[in-house]
């Protein structure tokens, strides 16, 4: 797959042998440099998918930088390497990432995913890899890696971040972050994370500008007080094929600026300018060993920014889905689907029950509880949904009173630190209830969940399956016990129906009060601008299977 050695090492050695079908699609795609849209079932390794690859790129960049370095101190002797080391500080790293999840939980686990992958002789981890925020403050080098939500990043660029450096300002970041991941990008792309991520996307863009223009003024030796000058048939010649774009539209330097240093807005700035050749030498050797097939893919004519969206589920239904807005947005993103895709998995077995009010629900739910032998023996772990914290807390104190198992909960109703215990004291120990919210649904691995409990219905097909997808994980069994009110019916019903028939249950992707309308008008669901009953399940994944650029390989690192 074309890893480093090292690298496999330690992936086998942190209990890998061998990678999982998601991590066989995606490592050889993002090593090319492509963009890439990963929807995968929950469990199926999409974490490690792109750590891997981030951490080999991070790898061979940081040898290709010390062997320039090393060649500088050996033409110029020693001293020469200390400025060569005082001028590049300042610099973001050349193979930066910038990983971004829906909160502090799932980053504390992307960061403790990483650091598992140690170099097998030091023990140390194999990239600096850190979760920032305005609370979390960042180390005193760029890491490899930087791991946030889009509040925390936010709050700490225009809050403290400048006092940092350079690159903990808007402007700094869209100068590192040259690989940016969206991990359960389905929920960062909508809902409640849509004003921070316009200005997320907003300072990127603007980085992608900056960055062409200061790279295209570099190549054709002009300042870029010269190139705001020029004609504008050039300027978009230019932004469209970089510097050689710019020569065939017409433009021919002067000799005496073919080895002037753009103008820089800063005198670090002027610094790197000056150090830009041996920059590109280092990046073009990190990118030819990481599989990327020109130095275009790392700084380039037009230099481009590399993204990655990664989900367990990934709605593709109607032009204002996430699925539709990143086909439009990147086009060219090669599309990698995992087996089970929006279905539910093969090892997991499900009850359902009806309950006809909260008195009948909460007696249920007891008798769940008290039916688990799993976790009367102790060895079971069991997670209870609720709707919201009002149910989650009223459920939590039924189950406190009715049992002997111990309680756990997890929401927005309790603080942040008592949050982080409950989910430490469930993955280490068994004989556990733990009730949440669907705060707790999305990227969460807890070890071996093998009951997962809706004592609340989920809003959606979407909802439900990153619920169930907290058990029958890396392989193993599950139970999933499904309460549902009449109200819920004309989903449970359909969600039922796919899972019995072993197909995807996108159909029902739509919130209870839509479905029910649309099950209303045509007797079952109906997708969304269709005339009649339609089955266009398969036809999303047929057409998702289309777009994936697959590269098939032996099954090894």
């Amino acid at each position: 797959m074309g890893l480093a050695d090292e690298l496999c090492s330690a992936l086998k050695h942190a209990g890998y042998p061998q990678p999982a079908h998601a991590q066989e699609l995606a490592v050889p795609v993002i090593l090319e440099g492509k963009d890439v849209v990963l929807a995968a079932e929950t469990g199926s390794g999409k974490t490690l998918a792109y750590l891997a690859p981030l951490i080999h790129l991070a790898l061979r960049s940081n040898q290709a930088e010390a062997a320039v370095a090393a060649e500088k101190t050996e033409a110029d002797g020693p001293e020469a390497q200390g400025t060569w080391q005082r001028q590049r500080q300042w610099r973001p790293h050349p193979t930066a990432a910038l990983v971004l999840c829906p909160n502090a939980a799932l980053c504390e686990q992307v960061v403790a995913a990483a650091h598992a992958l140690k170099d097998p002789e030091s023990g140390a981890p194999l990239a600096a890899v850190a979760f920032v925020s305005a609370q979390s403050p960042p180390p005193v080098r760029l890491p490899d890696i930087v791991v946030s939500t889009p509040a925390g990043l936010l709050s700490l660029l225009d809050s403290g971040g400048p006092a940092y450096g350079y690159e903990w300002t808007r402007a700094g970041l869209a100068s590192w972050a040259r690989r940016v991941v969206f991990d359960e990008s389905d929920l960062l792309l909508s809902g409640g994370y849509g004003a921070q991520m316009r200005i997320i996307w907003d300072a990127l863009r603007a980085g992608d500008r900056t960055h062409a223009t200061r790279r295209i003024c570099l190549q054709v030796g002009i300042t870029e007080a010269e190139f705001s000058e020029l004609p504008r048939h050039l300027k978009l010649a230019a932004q469209k094929g970089g510097a050689e774009g710019l020569l065939e539209a017409g433009f021919k330097p002067r000799a005496q600026q073919q080895q002037q240093q753009p103008a820089y807005g800063s005198s670090q700035q002027q610094q790197a300018g000056q150090q830009e050749q041996g920059v590109q030498q280092a990046e073009g050797q990190a990118g030819q060993a990481g599989g990327e097939q020109e130095v275009r893919g790392v700084y380039g004519p037009s230099w481009k920014r590399q993204y990655m969206f990664v989900a367990a589920t990934m709605p593709a239904e109607g032009d204002t889905s996430v699925g539709a807005q990143l086909l439009a947005r990147f086009p060219q993103a090669a599309w990698l689907t995992g087996r089970q895709l929006h279905q539910s998995k093969r090892a997991l077995l499900h009850r359902w029950q009806r309950v006809e009010d909260e008195a009948h629900r909460s007696q249920m739910l007891q008798e769940v509880v008290a039916g688990d032998e799993q976790l009367a023996a102790g060895t079971g772990r069991m997670l209870v949904f609720a709707r919201d914290v009002a149910s989650a807390q009223a459920t939590a104190e039924a189950l406190q009173g009715a049992s002997e198992v111990a309680v756990l909960q997890y929401h927005k109703g309790v603080s942040s630190a008592d949050r982080a215990a409950a989910l430490v004291q469930l993955s280490s120990e068994q004989g556990l209830v733990m009730v949440c919210t669907d705060a707790a649904a999305r990227g969460l691995d807890v070890p071996d969940v093998t009951h997962v409990v809706q004592a609340d219905f989920a809003h959606s097909a979407v909802d439900f399956l990153h619920r169930v997808g907290r058990t029958a994980r890396a392989g193993k069994g599950g139970r999933v016990t499904s309460l549902y009110t009449p109200d819920c019916e004309p989903l449970v019903d359909a969600i039922r129906d796919n899972i019995a028939a072993g197909t995807p249950v996108e159909g029902a992707f739509s919130r209870k009060r839509s479905f029910r309308k649309k099950f209303r008008k045509y007797g079952e669901y109906v997708a969304r601008g269709k005339e009649g009953p339609q089955e266009n399940m398969q036809q999303y994944k047929a057409g998702l299977a289309e777009r994936a650029a697959v590269r098939r390989s032996e099954r090894r690192w």
